[in-house]
Order: structure tokens, then C-alpha cells, then sequence
């Protein structure tokens, strides 16, 4: 009886340290399934918006084009926003926009273009000569618009146009700050969208 009762008892233990194993393992399978479905929806997030970024070329100019959705959801993190770096390429240079918030409540918009190194480019960069307007576009087809021109490219050119060796964009953008607040801003967030457009000038 008593061999029996420390077998039933063995048994009983196995099966328990079992059990806890196995729901160890469901546990960990489960984290990894959601860092899994985390890193998807990033990069899906990631298509998205690449699939939602345009250019087009011309001997006048070249428009980079940004439709950035789910505005709510980045005005409410505040956290500084990016566009994908553009397949477009001028003089060795490859550009990205970025907007961020500012104000207590967060109802100050600014809006920037921020210089990149471009691909497969072999000569050394030369010194970035190229005037560029910041766009976006209200619910009305109304355009607001703001010109950054030589000049003050030629005053900030050390820290935003200039891409040091070793790196893969500039050190900071530049753009308008702010270039919309509220209430003015609200005409520009289309289905929860803004519409956004940098044209460039090369010399």
C-alpha cells in the first residue's frame, strides 16, 4: 500500500512539473508570437507608407510627395513622424521629410526636409544648392506653402545640408516652424490624412 501511494505520489508530481513545462512553453510561444505579429504590423506599416510616397521627375524641378495617414494616432504620441527616404537621387543626394508637434497641446505643426546620402553615387558630394518649397493641401484644394530659398540653405549649410563622411543624412532638417497650428491646421487633416508635397529646384 505504501509502495503504491509513493508511486500515485511520483506520478502526481511528473505530471504537475509536466503541466507547468508545457504552459512555460505556451507562455513563451505566445511572446513570441505577439513580437512576431509586432514586427509585421511594422512592416506593413512600413509599405504602407512607402506605397503612399511619390515623385516625379523634370528638367523643371522634382516633387516628393507624402500622404501620411492615421494623423490622430501620431498627433496623440507626439513623437516626430518620417517619411520614407525617397527613391528619387539629385547630385548625390536622396531627401526624407519629417514633421513633428509642438505646443502644450501639441497644436503647433512643423514641417521639414531632411538631406540623405544617395546610393551607388562615386564622387564626393558637393555643396547643396537647391531651393525647395514645403506644400500641403487643405480639404479645399487650398495649397500652404512655404519657400526655403538659397540663401538661407547658404546660412545653415554646416548642420542641415551638409552630410559629414560616414554618415547617411544630414545632422538636423530644416523647414518652417510652425508651419500650420490650429485651428488653420484642422483644414489640412483630410480622412484623417495630410497631404504633403516638397518641390526641389536644382541650379
Amino acid at each position: 500500500m505504501k509502495d503504491n501511494y509513493s508511486a500515485l505520489n511520483t506520478r502526481v508530481r511528473k505530471e504537475i512539473e509536466d503541466r507547468d513545462k508545457a504552459m512555460i512553453k505556451v507562455s513563451d510561444n505566445a511572446a513570441t508570437a505577439a513580437r512576431n505579429i509586432e514586427a509585421l504590423q511594422l512592416n506593413v506599416a512600413n509599405v504602407e507608407n512607402v506605397l503612399f510616397c511619390d515623385y516625379s521627375d523634370g528638367t523643371a524641378g522634382v516633387s516628393l510627395k507624402w500622404k501620411l495617414q492615421n494623423y490622430s494616432h501620431h498627433q496623440k504620441l507626439g513623437s516626430r513622424v518620417c517619411s520614407p527616404v525617397f527613391y528619387t537621387q539629385l547630385q548625390g543626394y536622396r531627401f526624407k521629410l519629417f514633421l513633428e508637434w509642438s505646443g502644450s497641446q501639441k497644436d503647433k505643426l512643423d514641417l521639414c526636409l531632411m538631406l540623405c546620402a544617395g546610393s551607388n553615387y562615386d564622387k564626393p558630394l558637393e555643396r547643396f544648392k537647391m531651393a525647395y518649397t514645403l506644400e500641403m493641401q487643405d480639404h479645399k484644394g487650398n495649397v500652404m506653402s512655404y519657400a526655403i530659398p538659397l540663401r538661407q540653405i547658404e546660412t545653415y549649410t554646416g548642420k542641415c545640408f551638409t552630410i559629414q563622411p560616414g554618415k547617411s543624412e544630414a545632422e538636423y532638417g530644416f523647414g518652417c516652424a510652425p508651419f500650420l497650428t490650429m485651428p488653420e491646421l484642422g483644414n489640412y487633416i483630410v480622412n484623417d490624412m495630410l497631404s504633403i508635397n516638397c518641390r526641389i529646384t536644382p541650379l
